[in-house]
């Protein structure tokens, strides 16, 4: 500091003027690129629910190099939020390809595909899901539903199992049950689902209105 004091002395006006100019730009932030201020900004709009705002954003991100995986995956996830599932499950797919071993782009494919009601993509999805990773909780229970939406109840029995067997405290899984077992005409073993999802979630709505349909 000494040192300091003394050439700041000895400095005419000028040079003071240009020393603390240098200085303060050595303590100031450094200036954040374009790329890195609309994905920050991106995420600042996703917070206030403006999703439009933050696509645009991250299309931004997106032109600055095409190549990349995560910004097409952001921009499906933030079709998703948006409610433009056509458009989120080709942002799925498109990063999927970026990605040939990941297994979350095609989770999202799977759930894009089920918002739609399009439950032969969203089974082939699901199945491809559990084939990269067998015990994910979102690959199962999404496929477990889709199992039930096209009436396959004995598929969606054995996989709504499997997940309480890992999650043995999930209501909306065991409300899943009782619905498959209600399909097959099972209305003591449903009745018994329902009940237990009430034991967890006593204000399950699916669970009180299955148990209304064992009577």
């Amino acid at each position: 500091m000494a040192n300091v004091r003394h050439i700041i002395a000895i400095l005419p006006p000028l040079a003071f003027a240009t020393l603390l100019a240098l200085q303060n730009t050595k303590n100031a932030a450094p200036a954040e690129d374009p790329v890195t201020k609309a994905l920050s900004d991106s995420y600042k709009l996703q917070n206030a629910n403006d999703y439009i705002g933050a696509l645009r954003c991250m299309k931004t991100v997106f032109d600055s190099n095409p190549k990349l995986y995560f910004p097409r995956l952001r921009i499906a996830y933030l079709e998703l939020l948006a409610n433009d599932y056509a458009a989120a499950a080709e942002s799925y797919k498109a990063a999927a390809l970026a990605e040939t071993n990941a297994v979350e782009p095609i989770l999202g494919l799977q759930l894009a595909l089920v918002s739609q009601e399009k439950y032969d993509d969203a089974e082939k999805a699901g199945r491809d899901a559990l084939a990269r990773d067998p015990k994910n909780y979102y690959g199962m229970s999404r496929l477990a539903w889709t199992y039930y939406k096209r009436n396959n109840f004995v598929a969606a029995v054995e996989l709504y199992q499997k997940v309480l067997a890992l999650y043995p405290s999930d209501a909306d899984m065991r409300s899943g049950l009782g619905y498959s077992h209600l399909a097959l005409g099972k209305k003591v073993v449903a009745e018994g689902c329902f009940r237990d999802a009430l034991a967890i979630y006593p204000s399950h709505a699916g669970a009180t209105a299955g148990l209304g349909y064992c009577k």
